[in-house]
């Protein structure tokens, strides 16, 4: 059947169907062709920032194929095989910036606790350590699984999951909660262009790289997707027994491998939803919130094998015990951590209003969104004026109230930065509420104009819309990966620093400690040995020794009293010396490294450097 779009009102004017597939075969091929221009330049050295790294020809296909998307999708407008080609396209475009790293084939991407993730996963492969060893065994499993049966390199396996695996799922739950809960026929566009924002990615917390806390917020809009598609489902089976009921279940209790964390954050919000739901049914059994199913299984459920799965583990009991002790001793001021970064980012030229506009000011839009639908949603559910996607939405409003406490407590006890994982979680919810009260809005908008005669069409508003959800999508792509932009290095690491390091740990003479900048070579040593193997080996002296910023710069050859080695990684001194400007360590450190008689080097493979310092003989 012809599309009624196609119908024309001129004898050679090109009818709108034949334009957006043109369109849509143009934004494909300018795609393809970026994706080749940066699969076709490697990051062979150090990359201190990703995006100025990768070719001009990349960004111009992306920018092509990702505005034509947004435009489809946003016009909502044409047949659904058209529609659907606009949201795989604008998909395609994002996800290729999130997996860019792997598009420029680099060996590994993600310091710190990605790298003791990478060792854990050869330590799983290598037959080690079993997987119920660690307490989120999910994407290791899962990475060191790929890796033996495909045969691609561990390194790529475990990067696939955090850069294309999750963030697809993310997507897709998040555009099938907003299609299941919106009768709009812009819905379904609008939602995939909205989850493309990758909001609860705040680069704080939540990482695109291997962090399994971040694999799991982003796995939660399918595990809303299937609980709101069971409670709204009519029914008499046991729950467990249910479709959709049985797929949820799962889910949840896949979520607890992936992290537990975030399973006892949605154990939180289930058990707050279950209580208001048994409420409403036994005091106003009429009104919408009672007419859901019951979470009442699935709250035991998820509740009893989360903490048997837990209470097996030293570490989670330990954390609990030191999150109780740091609230009742109070032992540290709260907004001390984030005074310091605030002290160093003035030193960098930079101040917290301007950072907290590059990564948030997307999500404050959003958060501003969800508010407005939240709190009309709860007066209609209030006054029994409520439809089925008000009373979800109240829903999820009383399911926010535990993880918002919870981000509370987090930031009162001495955890970190913890509470932006919580801030990540709360965001998956507030993001698909958002974006059905930004569907709303433009819906109402179009009515108004369609009514009043004003002059605004739907041509108009939907032009808006575009400007809008284009504006959303390069403020978060351009702060998706750690760059100058935000402050921070690219967090890329090389062939040569994990063969450097190979040479290093297999060559040290076991006794000389090893130093390394800011954590110490530890991370390394994870990734190579496997944490478990490593914080186990008597010889390996140095574990985590740092050399700190002052010693460094001013009595690199006079602080020790005996031998020490010292690592120094190509394109850390443009991170040290030129990105953080001396803060920690200087350009006259550097100098002394190199012209010491004191300092010899030993090991040079052009991305690692290998130095042994040998203190003055009194």
């Amino acid at each position: 059947m012809r599309d009624r779009s196609e119908t024309t009102c001129g004898g050679d004017r090109t009818p709108p169907g034949t334009a957006r597939r043109a369109a849509l075969t143009a934004g494909f091929l300018a795609l393809g062709v970026g994706v080749a221009f940066a699969h076709g330049q490697p990051g062979h050295g150090y990359e201190i920032d990703v995006y100025r790294s990768t070719p001009i020809g990349y960004w111009v296909g992306v920018a092509v194929g990702g505005t034509i998307a947004v435009a489809i999708a946003a016009f909502g407008r044409g047949s659904r095989r058209e529609l659907d080609a606009a949201s795989l396209l604008g998909t395609l475009s994002v996800l290729s910036i999130v997996a860019l790293p792997l598009l420029r084939s680099y060996r590994y991407y993600g310091g710190g606790d990605s790298l003791t993730h990478l060792g854990w996963a050869r330590e799983m492969r290598a037959g080690v350590i079993d997987p119920d060893a660690v307490l989120y065994p999910g994407i290791h499993t899962a990475s060191a699984s790929l890796s033996a049966v495909s045969g691609i390199e561990l390194t790529h396996a475990l990067l696939l999951f955090p850069l294309f695996f999750f963030p697809l799922v993310f997507v897709l739950g998040s555009t099938r909660f907003v299609s299941a809960l919106s009768n709009s026929a812009s819905a379904r566009g609008i939602g995939t262009m909205a989850a493309l924002c990758f909001v609860p990615i705040n680069k704080v917390s939540v990482h695109a790289l291997a962090h399994p806390s971040s694999q799991a917020i982003l796995f939660l809009p399918v595990l809303l997707f299937l609980l709101i598609r069971y409670q709204r489902t009519d029914g008499t089976a046991f729950p467990l027994f249910d479709p959709f009921g049985s797929a949820f279940a799962l889910g949840c209790l896949g979520l607890i491998v992936i992290h537990p964390q975030e399973a006892m954050t949605l154990l939180s919000m289930l058990a707050a939803m279950a209580v208001v739901g048994t409420i409403a049914r036994r005091y106003r059994p009429t009104g919408e919130l009672a007419s859901g199913r019951s979470l009442s299984v699935h709250t035991i459920l998820l509740g009893v094998v989360l903490a048997i799965w837990v209470a097996r583990y030293d570490r989670a009991r330990d954390r609990v015990a030191y999150v109780i002790e740091s609230l009742l001793l109070q032992t540290h001021e709260p907004l001390s951590e984030t005074a310091a970064r605030g002290s160093t980012l003035g030193l960098l030229g930079g101040s917290f209003e301007e950072l907290f506009a590059k990564l948030f000011a997307v999500t404050l839009a959003f958060c501003l969104l969800a508010a407005g639908l939240f709190l009309a949603s709860s007066i209609r559910v209030a006054r029994s004026t409520s439809d089925d996607r008000d009373a979800v939405v109240s829903a999820l409003a009383v399911g926010l109230a535990p993880p918002t406490l919870g981000a509370l407590v987090i930031f009162a006890a001495d955890q970190g930065d913890h509470y932006f994982r919580f801030l990540g979680t709360i965001m998956v919810p507030v993001t698909l509420v958002g974006t059905l009260a930004l569907v709303g809005v433009v819906d109402r908008l179009e009515a108004r104009a369609r009514r009043s005669g004003l002059g605004v069409t739907r041509t108009h508003l939907r032009v808006a819309l575009v400007v809008v959800l284009v504006g959303f999508l390069a403020l978060q792509a351009v702060a998706v990966h750690q760059s100058p932009y935000v402050y921070k290095s690219s967090q890329q690491v090389t062939g040569g620093e994990l063969d450097g390091f190979e040479t290093v740990f297999v060559f040290h003479d076991e006794e000389t400690p090893l130093l390394g900048f800011r954590s110490g070579s530890g991370r390394y040593a994870d990734a190579h040995y496997g944490s478990h193997t490593a914080q186990n080996d008597p010889d390996f002296s140095g574990y985590r020794d740092a050399i700190p910023g002052e010693v460094f710069s001013e009595s690199l050859t006079t602080h020790y009293d005996s031998d020490r080695y010292l690592v120094l990684l190509e394109g850390y001194e443009r991170i040290e010396v030129d990105l953080y400007q001396e803060v920690r360590y200087t350009r006259e450190g550097y100098r002394t490294v190199e012209t010491s008689p004191a300092v010899d080097r030993i090991q040079d493979n052009g991305e690692l450097e290998l130095y042994r310092i040998s203190p003055p003989t009194s």
